[in-house]
């Protein structure tokens, strides 16, 4: 038999009470360790595209994040970029050689 106290539940989902079941983490959260009651939103600059993760993975350079829980990254604009990953802003956008950016 299996514990109803969700301490069987494996990294990537937590312990629905609602239904007394483990249930998987939803697209931009995530759970570690085994027995969660609950999932985490991932921080800003970081991502989880589908469900069931065990850690976010950090945006890849030329994009970023602001919003905690994100699903996916935004791209940097139009003749920007970002030489960095885990961006949280697009100000952390900067303009490619032979642009400039019109602010205001």
């Amino acid at each position: 038999n299996i514990p109803l106290d969700g301490s069987t539940c494996r990294p990537g989902r937590y312990f629905s009470r609602d239904i007394m079941s483990c249930v998987q983490c939803s697209p931009g959260t995530f759970t570690s360790v085994t027995g969660a009651s609950s999932c985490q939103q991932c921080d800003p600059g970081f991502f989880c595209d589908r469900p069931g993760c065990v850690t976010c993975d950090s945006c890849e350079a030329n994009s970023f994040q602001a919003l905690p829980g994100a699903a996916s990254c935004d791209m940097c604009p139009d003749n920007t970029a970002t030489d960095v990953r885990g961006s949280t802003t697009k100000d952390n956008c900067f303009c490619r050689e032979g642009y400039y950016r019109l602010d205001g």
